[in-house]
């Protein structure tokens, strides 16, 4: 089975952000501005992670689904031959 590449994003170590200077009155904005990307980055990320998991459960019930399969029909065979 292959694995889908990872979403999620790599953060920097605290304190080593960019920082950009703000003039006065900016700073409110920009902080308001900076926490709805922030949220809405971990949504889609979220969302992002949900699909990947999603995707990787129907891979194994499918996968669960053709091996039950393959099990059932020698025991049809053997219950035939038995008979």
């Amino acid at each position: 089975m292959t694995t889908a590449p990872s979403l999620i994003p790599t953060l920097l170590p605290e304190g080593e952000g960019l920082i950009v200077p703000l003039t006065s009155g900016e700073g409110s904005r920009a902080r308001g501005n900076s926490k709805k990307d922030e949220l809405t980055l971990a949504i889609k990320t979220l969302a992002d992670t949900a699909k990947q998991f999603v995707t990787v459960y129907a891979s194994q019930q499918a996968q669960i689904v053709r091996l039950a399969k393959r099990v059932e029909e020698p025991e049809k065979a053997n219950k035939i031959s038995s008979n």
